[in-house]
């Protein structure tokens, strides 16, 4: 099992407002890490709408893994000039300054979005973070000054331990906390919905960049019969995810159907070499699948809807995920998949 030990913070992915052009083409070109036509698609957005709140942050989401770190910081730095009662672009930007070695700015820019939003639970969790990289660094130093102090060899030994974490005991926390308040993202219309991934994976992030059509209903089945498929629908999904995050390609890919359609117009081939890829790059991944529902389309069919976590060693995102499932025997397969 691969360890890491550098601060990864919580890079979350939120949408503000009406767009020019659908945010989720943006996504999928995020989640399927094409990086420059993701950033050229913002500056097109931009370049209609100069004040498109959702192209600026994703601009800024693109930079950051593009490792162009200068520029996202002053992408993120132009948000929370322009929407200071947002307290996502801070916490992004606390990211880039960590990602930079800047931890001081990092914890400054973290608790602004605090202070902008107390209950954000991921700049706190992102906060604890900052503090415990400043305390190894802190001891490091003390180490160098005295090499024979226990205390602060004791202490340091918490600290890489607590950044040592296994992939599969890693945090899985990727959201922040929905505002109790009214903020300026409540006052615009509502965003189109998001289609990361994986993306995702974005995601988001991961998966489509468009909405996915239900297959035609058949007749609906006897409500045992409902409760029973969406059991079996339930387990089909987390045998998904869990294939996922065990990096097991294999599996993952015997979740799908024969026929299923890939995303986007591409063959199934190029679906497959990419997804393995996506796969196989991350040091780790950890798949989350919460509030999932399942809607049974008939006894062969199935609509399964949940949100998705996503966390690697490079990325991390939430998303509205829908699946549409049909039975293959005794096994329920996926067909379609999209984001919301």
């Amino acid at each position: 099992m691969n360890r890491f030990r550098i601060f990864f913070p919580i890079l979350c992915l939120f949408w503000f407002g009406a767009v020019v052009a659908e945010p989720a083409q943006i996504s999928a070109l995020i989640e399927q890490d094409k990086l420059e036509e993701a950033l050229s698609a913002a500056d097109e957005d931009l370049a209609v709408d100069a004040n498109n709140v959702t192209a600026k942050f994703l601009r800024g989401l693109i930079l950051t893994r593009m490792n162009r770190l200068d520029e996202a910081a002053a992408a993120f730095e132009e948000l929370t000039e322009s929407h200071p009662e947002l307290p996502e672009p801070y916490n992004n930007l606390a990211v880039v300054y960590a990602a930079k070695g800047d931890y001081e700015r990092a914890r400054q820019s973290l608790q602004k979005a605090i202070n902008t939003h107390p209950s954000y639970a991921t700049a706190h969790e992102n906060m604890g973070d900052i503090y415990a990289k400043m305390a190894s660094q802190a001891y490091n130093q003390a180490l160098e000054l005295n090499e024979d102090n226990a205390t602060a060899k004791a202490k340091l030994s918490l600290i890489n331990n607590l950044f040592s974490l296994p992939a599969a005991a890693a945090p899985t926390q990727v959201a922040a906390a929905k505002p109790e308040r009214k903020t300026a993202r409540d006052e615009l219309p509502p965003a189109a919905p998001p289609v990361v991934e994986p993306k995702p994976a974005p995601q988001a992030k991961t998966e489509p960049a468009t909405p996915v059509a239900a297959p035609a209903p058949v007749a609906t089945p006897a409500p045992a019969v409902n409760a029973a498929g969406a059991d079996e629908v339930k387990r089909a999904v987390d045998l998904w995810a869990t294939a996922w995050s065990s990096k097991d390609f294999s599996a993952y890919a015997a979740t799908y159907a024969p026929d299923f359609v890939p995303p986007g117009g591409e063959s199934r081939a190029t679906w497959e070499r990419s997804r393995r890829d996506r796969i196989a790059r991350p040091a780790f991944i950890k798949i989350d699948v919460a509030d999932l529902q399942v809607t049974m389309l008939g006894p062969d069919h199935a609509q399964a809807e949940f949100t998705q976590g996503y966390q690697s060693d490079t990325f991390s995102d939430s998303v509205k995920k829908m699946l549409i499932l049909k039975k293959s025997g005794d096994r329920w397969l996926i067909t379609q998949e999209g984001s919301r």
